[in-house]
């Protein structure tokens, strides 16, 4: 494997990490993304400069350094973008604190590589990893400050001031300033006026504007095509966020504290005003069961002003509650601290009113409504229901009504009586089941075909109770729709068992009579026959006698001559 191969697996590397970290922040939280880049720039600030390469000849310039520098501000400003200023502000001062933790473990760690080099008598390793140069250290950290703060104000900056530049833009200027800025400042301040500073940040500004391009064309890929939450690549950032809001945080809670209270004064107001015009009573009463708020439409109730009543004591206003149910059931919520609904009618003011009691540490909540006209309503419904129940009552034969899927939701006493069952075993059933499957099957398909199409259905059929006595029956079934939609199948049974017991015994005796009435024809036929054959003889008899008369007639007549 090659030097430029490993760079290039060691960008890679770096980059995945910090992305895959990225993107499983929702199920692991920024934790690990911070842990990472805080110990990537542990590396870098004393293990990246552990590996060189030369170009142009005269500039060395170590890839191990750049890639994990460049790599924690590509971090940084990828969390601001995503995730806003708290956040990147956060990781900024973690990443800072736990270098100088690490710093110090690594020095206490020299310590006693030191201690047991004097003690063993043993050379100190002079290449050793946890010897610390501070100069170094403490300068390159408050670079990396600076430099941190400073990425994020140019950003915000240019996505501000620079509307149509194209975004790509937007993110290589800010990586690059600030890299090509952060090679200024720790150049001057480690290297200046030393025969290296020229190479040395001559070779610092090629390699981290390389670096600069390579991130930003990495974190612009990413924000378009990976994690582009809104469909649009460019100014993914809140542009209304200020150009200093990553340091002017003391300042930004400030106005965010009075905006709260504004807003919460505003929404008081809001909620107050509310509640005075909800057609609902509403009081708030403290432990001391004093009203500390009362409506205008509650104290209407009462026959009272709010004025009147707030501050002071509800059962010295209304002694008349004390003997009440409604006290003890305002003493039950307070005491089992359980909301409570009921409805309650107050005598005083001939009204009906439905109550709920929300209590909690300081006191009671109650909404309470005027129902009266609803109770009136019920009552009419209760006596139209009745009325209802009356007449169909008062219909001799079985009279049922079904919903939309055969379950029966209202009967007649005359159903009951056929089925020989109380009205509670068969309400919310089909009474399929209390019938054989050729009737159930034939039943149920006729109540679907009435409720899809509409059209009234006659029949005739057998109805075979449980106690095997099968009734003939002609079933008169229709549809109903309500004003809500729903569809009901109303059915009317005429039990004709009787009629058809009749119908057989006549058809029987029909049968029996024309039996009868041939058998008497044929008895009369043969009789005529008979007679018919009698009649021929006694005819034939009487032409002879005739005939011997004229003979003897004759003979006398010759005889004579």
């Amino acid at each position: 494997m090659g030097v430029y191969t490993t760079i290039i697996f060691e960008l890679l590397l770096v980059v995945t990490s910090i992305l895959i970290l990225f993107r499983l922040r929702g199920k692991l939280g920024l934790a690990p993304l911070y842990i990472l880049l805080g110990t990537l720039q542990f590396l870098q600030a004393h293990l990246g400069s552990s590996f060189s390469i030369q170009v142009f000849e005269d500039y060395v310039i170590h890839p191990g350094s750049i890639i994990l520098f460049s790599g924690v501000l590509f971090g940084i400003l990828l969390i601001y973008i995503r995730e806003g200023v708290s956040s990147a502000r956060s990781l900024i001062i973690g990443i800072v604190v736990s270098n100088v933790i690490l710093s110090l473990l690594f020095h206490i760690t020299y310590l006693q590589e030191t201690i047991t080099s004097n003690i063993n008598n043993t050379p100190l390793n002079a290449q050793s990893v946890f010897k610390i140069n501070y100069k170094y250290f403490f300068g390159g950290t408050a670079i990396l400050f600076i430099d941190f703060f400073l990425l994020v104000i140019l950003y915000q900056y240019l996505i501000l001031k620079l509307k149509k530049i194209p975004y790509l833009f937007i993110i290589t200027l800010s990586l690059l300033t600030v890299l090509i800025f952060d090679a200024l400042v720790f150049n001057i301040t480690l290297f200046y006026g030393t025969p290296t500073f020229k190479t040395s940040l001559t070779s610092h500004i090629i390699g981290k504007s390389i670096a600069a391009i390579l991130y930003s064309i990495i974190l612009f890929w990413y924000i378009k095509f990976i994690d582009d939450r809104k469909g649009k690549s460019a100014f993914i950032a809140n542009k209304e966020r200020e150009v200093l809001s990553i340091i002017k945080y003391k300042k930004r809670y400030e106005d965010l504290k009075v905006e709260k209270e504004k807003v919460e004064q505003k929404l008081t107001s809001q909620i107050e005003n509310t509640l005075r015009n909800i057609s609902d009573g509403f009081m708030a009463l403290d432990t001391n069961w004093c009203y500390t708020y009362i409506n205008k439409k509650a104290a209407n109730f009462l026959n009272e002003t709010p004025e009147n009543l707030i501050g002071k004591h509800i059962w010295n206003e209304f002694p008349e509650g004390l003997n009440l149910p409604i006290y003890k059931i305002f003493k039950e919520a307070a005491k089992t601290q359980k909301t409570i609904y009921f409805e309650y009618y107050y005598k005083p003011l001939n009204k009906w009113f439905e109550n709920r009691v929300y209590p909690s540490k300081d006191g009671l909540t109650v909404y309470f409504t005027d129902v009266t006209e609803q109770k009136k309503i019920e009552e009419q419904l209760a006596q139209s229901k009745k009325f209802t129940y009356n007449i169909m009552n008062n219909i001799g034969d079985p009279v049922f009504v079904k919903d939309s899927e055969s379950r029966i939701v209202l009967v007649n006493n005359a159903f009951c009586e056929i089925f020989k069952l109380p009205r509670k075993d068969i309400i919310g059933k089909t009474l399929a089941e209390n019938v054989p499957l050729n009737e159930r099957e034939s039943f149920l398909s006729v109540d679907k075909q009435v409720i899809d199409s509409g059209e009234e259905s006659i029949n005739e059929e057998t109805l075979t109770l449980k106690e095997g006595d099968t009734r003939n029956i002609i079933t008169r079934k229709t549809r109903f729709i309500d004003q809500d939609g729903k569809k009901f199948l109303i059915g009317v049974i005429k039990d004709i068992t009787s009629r058809k017991k009749a119908e057989i015994e006549l058809e029987n005796h029909k049968n029996n009579l024309e039996a009868l009435v041939e058998k008497r024809t044929a008895e009369i036929e043969l009789k005529n026959a008979e007679l018919q054959r009698m009649n021929k003889l006694f005819v034939g008899r009487e032409l002879k006698m005739k005939e011997l008369k004229n003979i003897i007639k004759e003979l006398k007549k010759k005889h004579n001559k």
